[in-house]
């Protein structure tokens, strides 16, 4: 794959992905006027833009490479396991769902060293990450996933 081509996939993406949280952002404004909730988000968004059209400019004025992809079906199977991870979080919940997806990806990270510690480790992770993910959000911030 040649490395502007990626380039320009990724950036159409974080455009699209700009655009869309902007006019979200817009649709969110309250009866107020001034600097509200979507202040924010609608400055997020026009950065973005901005620095996708800054990236494409450079991107023009590079010299093409070719990139090498040796694990396209590590990246396939990574891309899956997040499509799944959202599917899931939606009919699931996000915790339960956080913990296998959390265990699948750091296996799937160190499958040339798969063993019993390895895949206990794994489960130790998954469920310490995804319980401070709850302390953190439930009790500090009170805003339950």
């Amino acid at each position: 794959m040649s490395a502007n081509k990626g380039t320009y996939v990724s950036l159409i993406l974080l455009f699209i992905l700009a655009i869309s949280y902007g006019v979200s952002a817009i649709n969110f404004r309250d009866q107020e006027s001034g600097i509200g909730p979507h202040y924010f988000p609608i400055i997020l968004s026009i950065l973005l833009i901005l620095l996708c059209i800054i990236s494409v400019i450079q991107t023009v004025k590079k010299e093409d490479k070719k990139i090498e992809m040796p694990n396209k079906m590590l990246l396939f199977g990574v891309l899956c396991l997040i499509v799944a991870f959202i599917l899931g979080w939606e009919f699931i919940g996000y915790y339960i769902v956080s913990i296998f997806f959390l265990f699948i990806l750091f296996t799937l990270f160190r499958m040339n060293s798969l063993s019993k510690k390895v895949i206990f480790i794994n489960i130790i992770w998954s469920i310490s990450v995804t319980i401070s993910i709850y302390f953190v959000f439930d009790f500090i911030l009170g805003v339950g996933l």
